[in-house]
């Protein structure tokens, strides 16, 4: 299931790791 507070976690999380460019 996909939720839009899972959604924002990630872009938080994405902005803290380089690595996270690529899943995105």
């Amino acid at each position: 299931m996909y939720t839009t507070t899972n959604h924002v976690a990630r872009l938080n999380f994405c902005e803290d790791t380089p690595n996270s460019n690529m899943e995105n």
